[in-house]
Order: C-alpha cells, then sequence, then structure tokens
C-alpha cells in the first residue's frame, strides 16, 4: 500500500515534467517559427518567380482539380499536401501556408525528441531544435517556396526516425507507407532499422525483415504509378542520364552546394564532434547513402541534400557537447550561439541561406561569447559521463 501510494506521485512528477518539456519545446519552436516566418518573402501570385514555370503550379493544379488530375511525374505521384490543402477551408494559398508553416513546427518539436532519444540533455536538444531552424534551405526556402511537399515529408522522415529510436516497428512501417504519399524521398528511412540493429558486419534475417518492413511504402509507390500514370515520359534512367549530364557539366558547383546547404556552422560542429559523428554517420548511412542518391535523378542540389538535416545535426551535437565538456560552456553560450546563427536568416527575407561573410561574422560572434562565457562563469570542464 505504501509503495503504491510512494510510486504515484513520482510517475505524476514525470508527467508533469514531461507536460512541462513539451510545452517548452512547442512554444519555442513557435516563436522560432513565427519570427523566421515574418522574415520570408514569399511566393506569391503577381510574383516574377510566381509567373515562371514551376513545381508550385503542379502542386496548386493538383490541390484545386483532385490529386488525379495530373500526369507530370514525379510531381503527380507526391499526392499527400495537395490532397490536405484540397479539403481544408480558406484560400488556397492560406491553406498551403498553413500546411506548411505547421509541418516545419512540427518538424522542429520532432528534430528535439529525436535528439532527447538519442542520448542529448535538454540544453544540446535544444540546441538541435534551433540548429534545423537555423538551416536557411530546410525551413526558410520553405517558408518562401509554401506550396511544395518537402515541409510534411520532412514530419514523415523525423517521425519514423522517433518511432525507430522508440522500436516502435509497426507503427515505423505503417509511417514509411503513408510518408511516401507526401514524397517518395521518405522511403529512404527504411534501411535504418537494419543499420540501427545490426551487430554483424552482414545479418540475412535482418535485412529480410527490414525489406519486410520497407514492403508496404514499395507498394504503395507502385500503386500510385500504376493509378496515376506519367503522360510526360518520364522515367528514372531518362532522369538519371539528364542529371549525371548536369553533374559532369557542374562538378565543382555541385560539391559546393551540396556542404552550402548547411551553412558554415553545422558542418564546422560535426568536423569537431571527431568519433562521436562517425558514430552517428555509421548508424544512419543508410540513409546518407539514400539522400545523396537523390544527385543522381535531380539537379536542385541543395534542396535535394538537406533531407539529411537529422543525421548532420546530430553530428553537429557531438562536436557542440564536445566543445561543451572542453571548455565548461554555460547553457547560455550554448543556446546564445545557436541563436546567433538562426538570427542570419533573419537579415535578408529573400535569401533562403545567409551569405557567406555574414556567416563568417556570426562564427566570430559565437567565439566572442564562448570566450566570454568561459572567462565570467568559469567551472571544471564536464566529464563524459555528465555531459548528457
Amino acid at each position: 500500500m505504501n509503495a503504491r501510494g510512494a510510486a504515484a506521485p513520482a510517475s505524476g512528477r514525470e508527467s508533469r515534467d514531461r507536460s512541462k518539456e513539451f510545452l517548452v519545446v512547442a512554444a519555442t519552436a513557435m516563436l522560432v517559427s513565427l519570427i523566421l516566418w515574418s522574415r520570408t518573402a514569399k511566393l506569391l501570385p503577381g510574383t516574377a518567380l510566381f509567373a515562371a514555370p514551376a513545381d508550385h503550379h503542379k502542386y496548386i493544379r493538383m490541390a484545386q482539380d483532385g490529386v488525379m488530375s495530373l500526369h507530370i511525374a514525379p510531381y503527380s505521384w507526391r499526392v499527400l499536401t495537395p490532397l490536405i490543402v484540397h479539403f481544408l477551408p480558406g484560400t488556397l494559398i492560406v491553406r498551403f501556408q498553413l500546411v506548411a508553416f505547421l509541418s516545419l513546427w512540427t518538424s522542429a518539436i520532432l528534430v528535439y525528441y529525436i535528439c532527447r532519444r538519442s542520448a542529448f540533455d535538454r540544453t544540446l536538444s535544444m540546441a538541435g531544435l534551433l540548429l534545423f531552424c537555423s538551416l536557411g534551405y530546410a525551413v526558410k526556402f520553405n517558408m518562401f517556396d509554401f506550396w511544395l511537399s518537402d515541409p510534411l515529408a520532412f514530419v514523415f522522415v523525423l517521425t519514423s526516425i522517433l518511432l525507430l529510436l522508440d522500436d516502435r516497428i509497426l507503427l515505423f512501417a505503417f509511417t514509411l507507407a503513408i510518408g511516401v504519399l507526401a514524397k517518395e524521398s521518405v522511403i529512404f528511412v527504411a534501411p535504418l532499422y537494419y543499420s540501427f540493429k545490426q551487430a554483424k558486419p552482414w545479418e540475412g534475417r535482418l535485412a529480410l525483415k527490414t525489406l519486410a518492413l520497407a514492403l508496404p511504402s514499395v507498394v504503395v509507390l507502385a500503386i500510385l504509378r500504376l493509378a496515376n500514370p506519367a503522360d510526360n515520359g518520364y522515367s528514372l534512367t531518362g532522369a538519371m542520364s539528364q542529371a549525371i549530364h548536369g553533374r559532369a557539366a557542374d562538378f565543382v558547383p555541385t560539391l559546393v552546394h551540396v556542404f552550402s546547404a548547411f551553412g558554415l556552422l553545422l558542418p564546422i560542429l560535426a568536423l569537431v564532434g571527431g568519433r562521436g559523428s562517425v558514430a552517428v554517420l555509421r548508424r544512419y548511412w543508410p540513409f546518407v547513402v539514400g539522400v545523396l542518391a537523390q544527385l543522381l535523378f535531380a539537379l536542385n542540389t541543395q534542396r535535394l541534400v538537406v533531407l539529411g538535416f537529422p543525421v548532420v545535426v546530430l553530428m553537429a551535437l557531438e562536436g557542440l557537447s564536445r566543445i561543451r565538456q572542453r571548455f565548461g560552456l554555460s547553457t547560455f553560450a550554448v543556446i546564445a550561439s545557436c541563436v546567433v546563427f538562426v538570427a542570419t536568416d533573419l537579415v535578408d527575407p529573400a535569401r533562403a541561406e545567409p551569405g557567406a561573410v555574414l556567416q563568417v561574422l556570426a562564427l566570430l560572434l559565437v567565439t566572442l561569447i564562448c570566450l566570454l562565457d568561459r572567462l565570467t562563469h568559469w567551472s571544471p570542464p564536464i566529464h563524459a559521463a555528465d555531459a548528457r
């Protein structure tokens, strides 16, 4: 009786702590998202960019006339966002904006919880949330071109990873199967079941189970293509041939764009992460391979590569954790450093990613913040066992 009486309050406190944590995370993600939204130009009717033929016209057609009204691949197979928009109330512009904003806000929250499940403490997980929000091609670009399917695809990628971390395997497979309706690239998460569970160089049974979990997603993709065949002559081999020729002609710009998709701070932190970053990469390598493989089929490099942000954020946190341990940085210094890079996205509403000079200045400011924090609030370095 006493044991039960003692257990209930503890459970209640834990539940209240989790609720408070969620409210803080959700409110922070909302505040940052609203600020970024207010400082981002939008691709609206009447602008020169809107009039140019591009992806948004396809998704608008699908939302207006039904998702099966378009037969231009691969856009016509990304049905989930236009389908949701079709049934929402309000004007078309507001409906697309609502889906994009809520998807990006939800993504920021999910990034936090993936960081928590990856054994980072609350401070570093909040830093991860802010680092995600600082990625212009992941967040700001999709606020600009809010018509796209990418924001909703982010939600399914992150939700699938979180379910896998929680070992909720059936929900993982179901989420993937729904997620590929948003964008086919969601299926790149499927092989993570193998790399997460892998204990030996090759495990045949595990590979078969991974294929079984991916099968519903593959079936959904096949049904989509059969139910709504393309009439624009699209084929994977044709797209691949065109992309490879384009990459060969612009090899150096492609390499630059691959790294610039994540700005300056995150790649630097990932390198500082050392073995921790390598461990993250070893665990998530199938997803990274899938993300990079997109470069063989399409040309908009930054938009394609930035899908790897969950891995890059985790690698960056390994570096940030190492710096915090080495120099005994306070919570303020860690969070303030990330806020500085979010703030760089506010300078020019028309740019998806801040310029290189601005990013270098931001990096210098972050260095100054850390130095001042070390001088004014010095504390002994955090032991690795206490860092998370």
